[in-house]
């Protein structure tokens, strides 16, 4: 599901870096990037629930995976302000070197979020029928 979800997220990112009408960007970038995420958030949670399911530990994994969410939208907040605007500039309406590097910087957050796709497809381990994890 992982793999399903997070396909569908990179390949919106990186279909809408190469758009040039502002109707398709709508589409591609905000609305399926934003279903795709929308899926993919429940995931971790619902193994998580599955996991603790007698413990009363559920709600610190809870916890945990919601922060690290928040984490994560701050962390690459950072990284796409440095990648559009290294030198911090006030006024970036008008510098055109800055808003050509929205294309490049949304390449390479895909290429980060492709990484990260793949190592959390590859460390959640579906929770097994029947399997007691108290």
């Amino acid at each position: 599901m992982i793999l399903l979800f997070g396909s569908i997220i990179l390949c919106s990112l990186f279909i809408s870096s190469y758009v040039t009408n502002l109707f398709y960007f709508m589409i591609l970038f905000p609305c399926i990037f934003g279903l795709g995420n929308g899926m993919i958030y429940i995931i971790p949670l619902k193994e998580s629930w599955h996991y603790y399911k007698k413990s009363k530990r559920t709600g610190l994994a809870s916890g945990i995976i919601v922060c690290g969410y928040g984490i994560g939208c701050f962390v690459f907040s950072l990284i796409s302000t440095y990648l559009i605007n290294p030198k911090n500039v006030t006024d970036f309406s008008k510098d055109l070197e800055i808003i050509n590097r929205f294309p490049s910087m949304m390449r390479t957050m895909c290429a980060i979020w492709t990484v990260l796709v793949i190592l959390s497809a590859m460390l959640i381990v579906p929770h097994q029928k029947g399997a007691d994890n108290s």
